[in-house]
């Protein structure tokens, strides 16, 4: 996979930390973290390996595409996505794994109805000619 400068993902570098015993320190650490008050600075990351981001994309099961979209249609998306509290990306796999399941549904009853029109045709026929 040809790495582009915005495909380049950062992990963090291994650091060593001492836990708080009191709990409400620990819960602001965390918080702390995630909101990336901490550890986001350029000193806290590396660049992930390619051996590293093919074994996660592989554990994950996902595998990158490229796909245009309307601007309009992209700045709904992440408008929805930050209500949300998420990236528009993963908002993305939401929406298109919802659909594909829906769809998936839909089709399955096309074929159970054409079955079932084409049994009932086959009846009327069979009918027909005794």
């Amino acid at each position: 996979m040809m790495k582009t400068k915005s495909s380049v993902r950062t992990v963090p570098k291994k650091t060593t930390m001492k836990l708080s015993r009191n709990h409400s320190e620990a819960s602001n650490t965390e918080i702390a973290w995630e909101s990336r008050a901490l550890g986001a600075e350029h000193d806290y990351v590396q660049v992930a390996s390619t051996e590293l981001e093919s074994r996660v994309e592989a554990a994950l099961g996902l595998q990158m595409i490229s796909i245009r979209l309307p601007k309009d249609l992209i700045e709904t998306l992440k408008l929805i996505a930050k209500y949300r509290g998420t990236g528009y990306q993963p908002l993305m796999r939401d929406v298109l794994n919802r659909f594909a399941a829906s769809e998936l549904k839909t089709l399955a009853q096309e074929v159970n109805d054409t079955k079932h029109a084409k049994a009932a045709v086959s009846r009327a026929l069979q009918k027909n000619v005794a």
